[in-house]
């Protein structure tokens, strides 16, 4: 197959998540053509100008609260691919988090990926509810309007929200619709990547990326955590009405 064009997000003072995302990549070079994209530091913003784009009054209607820096960095890090692959004009690309893993049924799924017929904006490779310790919960996804794939994939609406932007295939017109919506931002990243309202977008199953748990620091939703813990039967049963329920 031809290399996929991939872009790993890094920032400079990680150098253990760089090395081990650049070596994971390097094994895989004859299927990958990676380039890594030095992330925007959320805490070193004084030379960007998103306070015009940035509404903090929606972010508080909806999250209770401003976006932290590192939610600001990450967000402008993406918008900064977007623009690149409209200016460069590159159809497609995974986009990856210097902090993901993966393996060989990742290249498989990218094999496939021209062969998908229907439209599309975003292909989530990895989601997630929350991770409990070095355990991922995962996102709860519709069984209405899936689409099978070869190689045992299929495509699947989430039925509820889905977090992560660690793994996520995004196509040419993807970037225009999503950088349109971020003219004005209220939201972390992951609200937009894999929301209907933004986007068209599918989540893949089974996933083939996961956060690496060694650099997890409080990641995904934690305020999910201690109900999961007490309730995890119905926290199954939830996961269960919710793949029942149609979704367009």
């Amino acid at each position: 197959m031809e290399r996929f064009k991939v872009y790993i997000i890094n920032m400079p003072k990680d150098i253990l998540r760089k090395e081990k995302i650049v070596s994971l990549c390097e094994s895989y070079s004859s299927f990958l053509d990676f380039e890594v994209i030095e992330a925007i530091d959320g805490y070193n913003l004084h030379q960007y100008k998103f306070d015009e784009s940035y509404n903090k009054d929606i972010a508080l209607k909806y999250l209770n609260r401003n976006l932290s820096k590192g939610e600001i960095g990450c967000l402008l890090s993406h918008v900064f691919i977007y623009h690149k692959m409209l200016k460069e004009n590159i159809e497609e690309a995974l986009i990856l988090e210097d902090d993901v893993i993966f393996e060989q049924n990742l290249l498989d799924f990218l094999s496939i990926v021209n062969d998908i017929k229907l439209d599309w904006d975003i292909l989530l490779c990895g989601h997630y509810s929350f991770y409990l310790e070095d355990k991922e919960i995962s996102s709860p996804i519709s069984f209405w309007n899936r689409i099978k794939l070869a190689k045992g994939f299929c495509l699947h609406r989430l039925a509820n929200y889905g977090y992560g932007t660690h793994a996520y295939v995004i196509n040419n017109r993807g970037a225009s619709n999503l950088l349109e919506h971020l003219t004005e931002f209220y939201l972390p990243i992951d609200h937009y990547t894999n929301s209907r309202e933004f986007c068209n977008v599918y989540a893949l199953n089974p996933t083939v990326a996961k956060v690496n748990t060694n650099f997890i620091s409080g990641m995904g939703r934690d305020s999910y955590i201690p109900w999961y813990k007490k309730y995890k039967i119905l926290w199954s049963i939830r996961n269960l009405i919710y793949y029942f329920i149609p979704v367009k």
